[in-house]
């Protein structure tokens, strides 16, 4: 695997989850320019492949799962 990726999730437990692929440095910058993306930039196979994706993971006391 590229070492230049991160993987963060956030999960509320509530069914709130953030998943993010970050490639390069996690760093304000680039926090501060982070927008939404519209559903319609992502082909429909995609979608449906990342929807699938969030709803397995989930965050343990241990850490990511």
């Amino acid at each position: 695997m590229n070492n230049n990726y991160q993987f963060l999730l956030a999960d509320d437990h509530k069914g709130n989850k953030l998943f993010a692929i970050i490639k390069g440095d996690f760093t304000p910058a680039l926090i501060s320019h982070t927008k939404a993306i519209a559903n319609n930039s992502i082909d429909k196979k995609t979608a449906i492949q990342l929807q699938k994706l969030i709803d397995s993971m989930t965050i343990t006391d241990k850490g990511g799962e």
